[in-house]
């Protein structure tokens, strides 16, 4: 790939990255308000609520129960990590070159995920709701991390060091 080609398809990863992350939250933001909406009906089925959903949100999940829409959002879980992964091993190899980084961003997002899901796993050990909390958010946030650009950046930058201190020996 000659260097020109090189650097417009690395701005336009970098800036669908970017965009990428609110898009994500954009997606979750209105599914837990819509979820949330609907779990404040009372018996006679009247809302006691706003709905906060974008209107396009809105129509788009219009007539989903709460169960489907907390099975969409562990759906976007797994979609979004997998679409994070995929910048994760897409941006570093563009700059670097090295078939490594796929291997390493798999290991970094397998080791993460994994860690997240024994995390939340952990929940179900005790009925303290403190500590069910506790399990869920730390969870919540390995999720988030690697729902980022966070991993991308720490991948360029620890595949920047190795090649640096290779160099030197």
């Amino acid at each position: 790939m000659n260097k020109t080609l090189k650097i417009f398809t690395l701005i336009f990863l970098v800036f669908f990255l970017f965009y990428s992350e609110f898009i994500r939250d954009y997606v979750f933001k209105n599914l837990q308000y819509q979820i949330h909406y609907l779990s404040l009906f009372n018996s006679e089925g009247k809302a006691m609520a706003e709905n906060y959903t974008d209107s396009w949100m809105e129509k788009l999940l219009e007539g989903k129960p709460i169960t489907e829409l907390i099975n969409l959002k562990w759906l976007f879980t797994l979609a979004f990590t997998f679409y994070f992964l995929l910048f994760s091993i897409l941006i570093p190899f563009i700059l670097y070159n090295k078939r490594r980084i796929v291997k390493y961003a798999i290991v970094l997002y397998g080791a993460i995920f994994f860690s997240a899901l024994i995390i939340y796993g952990l929940r179900f050990i005790y009925s303290d709701y403190n500590w069910q909390e506790n399990t869920y958010l730390i969870s919540l946030g390995l999720m988030h991390f690697l729902q980022s650009s966070l991993p991308t950046l720490l991948l360029v930058l620890a595949f920047k060091l190795h090649l640096s201190f290779n160099d030197e020996k």
